[in-house]
């Protein structure tokens, strides 16, 4: 590493980097984990602006294809580093520059990582560091995520994993086929991560790729996306199907088909193609759930489910997509309720408001879990309340004191709009 590309990176990212690196080889002392993240992330740019060995590289590697679409280039890169380096840790934490992990064809998974990420973007393919997280926060493994022309997609080299398929969906199936290495291999930090959950991980797979596929949505953060997700797992479970409600199948928001709704006592609706019949109650004034008949939205494909939830939810409704990224619980249920998402449960105002930002809140930590990133959407935010919502905060935040009861009503139920 030239002492100007080691300049570079200290000053990015806050860390002090050996300058006497062996073999390419530079230890390096970071203040926290995310600086470490970060220069991870700053130095796979270095690689790829700056050394021209990397550029000439990619450039080997994609040239038989004869075409530069995204959607062959990137399973072409993380095919050809998944089959070039072999997985070996490290006792001591160490960075290796791109080039020389290819050249040794040895690395560990943030040496793999950011050499793919490097060929990636020496060819002007979009592409991004994906970090997973033990339940405290910590990273834990790194693996690049390439653009295949419609969306991030995984790209884990340290496993045999398929392009596209989630570090730990890979882990499971391997070892499933009795191909997964042994413990004592460490396979990564991914060893770290058992009590994730596989429903949540596709589930963030699929809102990633829906992301992209609607018109008019807020940039995807690690903050919205995890919003949207934790709304989507209370609102349909990912699309699952109900008991309730036998082939209503990717349907990620409780899409109901307007005007097919039926009291009991009436002859059941039919329903148009692409739905299906289901029972869902709604409340009465006493309190009491009366359960009635509707056409309920069955989409193709779990995509398609999840584009139709984030339409309706952020494209249809700007107020909602301004805060979808604040983190702030409360905002998000605000603004739903404003903009008439849902017509929610409780005597007033604040306390539907606030039954339905524990939901949000709740849902956000269970999120956050199962994928292994930090908690980024709680009651009242992390990073204060926007302009105009502290009123609807602190009132739903009294009536959410005791609104406990209300929360088996938030799992099926029907909102105005």
């Amino acid at each position: 590493m030239t002492p100007g590309a080691r300049q570079r990176l200290e000053s990015l990212s806050g860390c002090r980097i050996d300058a006497q690196g062996v073999a390419g080889l530079h230890r390096v002392e970071c203040p926290d984990h995310e600086s470490k993240v970060k220069l991870l992330d700053d130095a796979a740019w270095e690689d790829a602006r700056h050394d021209p060995r990397v550029r000439a590289l990619a450039a080997d590697l994609v040239r038989p294809l004869r075409t530069l679409q995204p959607s062959a280039l990137a399973p072409a890169l993380h095919a050809a580093v998944k089959r070039r380096v072999r997985f070996v840790g490290e006792g001591i934490e160490t960075f290796q520059q791109a080039i020389e992990t290819w050249e040794l064809a040895l690395g560990d998974c943030d040496d793999s990582a950011r050499l793919l990420l490097a060929l990636a973007r020496a060819l002007g393919l979009k592409s991004e560091l994906g970090v997973l997280r033990r339940p405290d926060g910590t990273p834990s493994h790194a693996a690049a995520k390439l653009w295949d022309g419609r969306a991030l997609q995984w790209a884990e080299t340290t496993l045999d994993a398929r392009f596209g398929e989630h570090p730990q969906a890979a882990l499971r199936r391997l070892k499933r086929a009795g191909k997964a290495p042994e413990p004592r291999d460490d396979i990564g930090g991914l060893g770290d991560l058992g009590g994730l959950s596989v429903r949540d991980q596709n589930a963030r797979s699929i809102l990633e790729q829906a992301w992209v596929m609607v018109k008019g949505l807020p940039e995807a953060t690690p903050s919205s996306l995890q919003a949207a997700q934790a709304i989507a797992r209370f609102e349909g479970t990912y699309g699952e199907q109900w008991k309730r409600c036998p082939r209503v199948v990717n349907n990620w928001g409780a899409v109901q088909v307007p005007g097919t709704a039926r009291e009991m006592d009436q002859p059941p609706p039919t329903c148009p193609p692409g739905s299906a019949i289901c029972t869902d109650t709604r409340p009465t004034d006493s309190g009491k759930s009366v359960p009635f008949q509707v056409c309920f939205d069955a989409p193709a494909t779990p995509q398609q489910g999840a584009a139709t939830f984030l339409r309706t939810l952020l494209a249809q409704r700007p107020p909602v997509a301004d805060v979808i990224a604040s983190g702030n619980a409360d905002a998000i249920a605000s603004a739903m309720h404003r903009t008439h998402y849902f017509g929610g449960f409780g005597k007033t105002d604040a306390e539907r408001i606030g039954n339905y930002a524990k939901a949000i809140a709740s849902n956000a930590s269970s999120v956050a879990s199962g994928v292994g990133e930090p908690l980024m959407v709680r009651r009242g935010g992390f990073f204060g309340a926007p302009p105009g919502a502290t009123p609807w905060i602190a009132a739903a935040a009294i009536a959410a004191a005791g609104g406990g009861a209300w929360w088996w009503w938030y799992r099926r139920r029907r909102r105005g709009g």
